[in-house]
């Protein structure tokens, strides 16, 4: 984090999403396609954003790891659901 801005590093491609910029409506947006409550001043969406994007980091961390084939199918649909993703089976 920077002093005077809110940031997360989101996924090392895309860099560092300053979080502080983004307006309430996106901020919900965000928070609700993550699966999180979208009610909230910004303050608390970006804390909320933050602690599920830290979550999702050490799964992901734990995931390359353990290799996915370590992953039930239930762990990966939780895990797709969880990153806002769609899983289809073919």
């Amino acid at each position: 984090a920077q002093v005077g801005r809110i940031t997360t590093k989101v996924h090392q491609p895309l860099g560092f999403l300053t979080l502080s910029v983004v307006s309430n409506g996106q901020l919900s947006a965000l928070c609700n396609a993550l699966g999180l409550n979208g009610w909230g001043t910004n303050n608390m969406l970006i804390a909320r954003i933050q602690k599920n994007l830290g979550k999702l980091l050490e799964d992901d961390t734990r995931i390359r790891r353990e290799g996915i084939q370590a992953l039930t199918e239930d762990e990966v649909e939780e895990a797709t659901a969880e990153r806002a993703l769609s899983m289809q089976a073919d």
